[in-house]
């Protein structure tokens, strides 16, 4: 069964029990279908970075999830239990790290092609409303490319010489260090479509390609190293996050 068809069965299967649920739980909106995807964006095959060097990629992969739409900070918060909360997609809840009230999530963890223009798409229950935020996850799991959060594959020219590269990029573990918080101000309702577009120039925009060192092409980027350093710093950018509602 494809995911699209498993997340139908199971929206179709517990939306009268969530509906009821939400009636009991006080203040929200209602649960509405909405369709939540996650694309790439072809034109950063090719790209200059702030260093000056003239980046061309062929590989851009990063592993993206949880995915959280916030209610606006000062929307007062109602708790829901934590039943609900289980069920995989379906919302409005409290969300235990921030503490804002999430009008819509996304709990899988999703290798994205971040240079592919064809979308993964998701549907599922959210609360109607507006939102002022999103919170990305950087979560991969160990199954999912090697266990690195993103691979990079290309070349990099500066000054007439030219750098390969093939290499994972990987931030901390704390919370802080896996997410990024996206300000978007939007208005779910039945029907929305919230798409998240990468921008993979973003996540090697501060990589110094003349500092990998010694190396066989084409070089990773070594653990400490300023690549690696400058890599997961760009991934937690909020420039690496274009969210769209239609």
């Amino acid at each position: 069964m494809t995911p699209r068809i498993f997340l139908r069965v199971l929206v179709g299967a517990f939306a009268l029990t969530i509906a009821a649920a939400s009636c009991n739980a006080g203040t929200g909106g209602r649960l509405v279908p909405v369709e939540l995807r996650l694309v790439g964006d072809p034109s950063a095959t090719r790209f200059t970075s702030a260093l000056g060097f003239d980046v061309v990629l062929e590989e851009a992969e990063l592993v993206v999830g949880p995915l959280y739409a916030f209610a606006p900070a000062d929307e007062p918060i109602t708790r829901r239990s934590h039943a609900l909360r289980s069920i995989a997609h379906a919302h409005g809840g409290l969300d235990p790290l921030d503490g804002r009230k999430v009008r819509a999530e996304l709990l899988d963890r999703v290798a994205v092609d971040a240079l592919a223009d064809e979308p993964v798409a998701f549907e599922t229950l959210a609360e109607e409303g507006a939102i002022d935020e999103l919170r990305v996850g950087l979560e991969a799991e160990p199954s999912q490319l090697d266990g690195h959060l993103a691979r990079v594959v290309g070349t990099a020219t500066r000054d007439g010489v030219t750098y390969a590269f093939e290499a994972f990029v990987d931030v901390g573990a704390s919370p802080n260090e896996r997410r990024v918080l996206v300000p978007f101000v939007a208005e779910l309702t039945e029907g929305s479509l919230l798409t998240l577009r990468l921008d993979p120039r973003a996540w090697l925009d501060g990589v110094a390609f003349d500092r990998l060192g010694a190396c066989e092409a084409p070089c990773g980027f070594a653990g400490g190293s300023q690549a690696a350093t400058a890599a997961a710093l760009g991934v937690r950018s909020v420039r690496a996050y274009a969210p769209r509602l239609d």
